[in-house]
Formats: structure tokens, C-alpha cells, sequence
């Protein structure tokens, strides 16, 4: 919240590494929100009962969330690549209305996302016990509870985690390498140039 809160009231930090940073605390603060207040609450009341409702609710805001994250992640990465191996044309890429664009894609994507699992609880069908041996509703535990045929919510759950795991992670490693490469290449420059005066 203090993040959120200097970055909206102070102008030097209103640019858009601190727009991405803002967005990214907003989903750490919504991440954690998800399943904090039904941990609290079922351990002060001893009930850790949850209705199908509620637990679907849960287990998409965190899916959500955490699917945004990874792609803020990545924005944030392609910033940091823009300032560094681009900075005379920083302020012409990054404007405002590419930066709100590009937040705006990664929360939309994040949470187009995670749909099926959440429509997936609702159609499955839940037979024998219906107790699970988690501590907030998480997909693995309300797979290994349904009867029903899970195969193609494996599939989607697989490819889904190629493209948002594995895609980011590959685009953030890139930007640094590129990153890296830049800063090594200015360090060689000036090591040259000192040899040589």
C-alpha cells in the first residue's frame, strides 16, 4: 500500500517503472488477499468449511493474480530493456498510453486465463469425500477430489502454464540478457578508450 500510495501522490515517481512497480503491488496485495482472510477465519473460528461457491471464487482471484503477476513481471523486464539498450527513444516507447495498455493486457490476459478452471469446478462432479488436504482451495487438491473426467482440464492447465510460466520467464531472461550484453559492451568501450588515451 505505501508503494501505491508514494507512487500516486509523488511526481518524481510518477514514471513507468514505478506505474509497472504500482501494478505489481497491487496484485501482491490482492494475491495475499485471496486466501489470508478464510485462513484467519477458519483458524479463530475452527470451521474450515467452504462453500463450492466460495472456494471456486478463491481459487480463481489466486490463479488470476498470480497468472497477472508473471505477465507484469515481464512488462516491467521490457521496460527495464527499453531505459537500458534504448534510452534516447525511452520516453517516445513507454509512453502513458502504451504503458496503460500493457497493464492493462497483462491483468486481462491474467484473468482470461484462469476461466476455464473456474468453469471446470462448477461442471465437475464432486463423489465420495469432499474433504480437502489443503489449506485454501487450490486446483491439484480439487482435481484428486473429482470424479469427474479431468483430462482436459490437465491439457488446458498445461498449456496455459507453458504460455504464462514458461513465456514470461523466457521474455524476462531475454530482456536481461540483451540488458547485460549493453552494459558489458559500454564497460568494454570505456576500458578501451583508457587504454588508448
Amino acid at each position: 500500500m505505501l508503494i501505491v500510495t508514494l507512487g500516486c501522490s509523488c511526481r518524481q515517481l510518477q514514471k513507468p517503472m514505478f506505474f509497472f512497480l504500482m501494478n505489481l503491488s497491487v496484485a501482491d496485495i490482492c494475491f495475499s488477499s485471496v486466501t489470508m482472510p478464510w485462513i484467519i477465519t477458519s483458524i479463530l473460528l475452527n470451521n474450515r468449511t467452504i462453500s463450492l461457491r466460495a472456494c471456486a471464487m478463491q481459487m480463481y482471484g489466486f490463479l488470476a493474480f498470480t497468472s497477472s503477476e508473471f505477465l507484469l513481471l515481464s512488462a516491467m523486464a521490457y521496460d527495464r530493456y527499453i531505459a537500458i539498450c534504448d534510452p534516447l527513444h525511452y520516453y517516445l516507447t513507454m509512453n502513458k498510453r502504451f504503458c496503460v495498455s500493457f497493464a492493462a493486457s497483462c491483468w486481462l490476459l491474467g484473468f482470461a486465463d484462469t476461466f476455464p478452471h473456474a468453469w471446470f469446478i462448477f461442471k465437475a462432479c464432486y463423489c465420495g469425500s469432499n474433504r480437502l488436504n489443503h489449506f485454501f482451495c487450490d486446483l491439484t487438491a480439487l482435481l484428486k477430489i473429482s470424479c469427474s473426467d479431468t483430462y482436459s482440464i490437465e491439457r488446458i492447465t498445461y498449456v496455459e502454464g507453458a504460455f504464462l510460466g514458461f513465456g514470461p520467464f523466457l521474455l524476462t531472461v531475454t530482456s536481461y540478457i540483451f540488458i547485460i550484453n549493453t552494459i558489458l559492451t559500454i564497460h568494454s568501450i570505456k576500458l578501451l578508450k583508457g587504454l588508448y588515451q
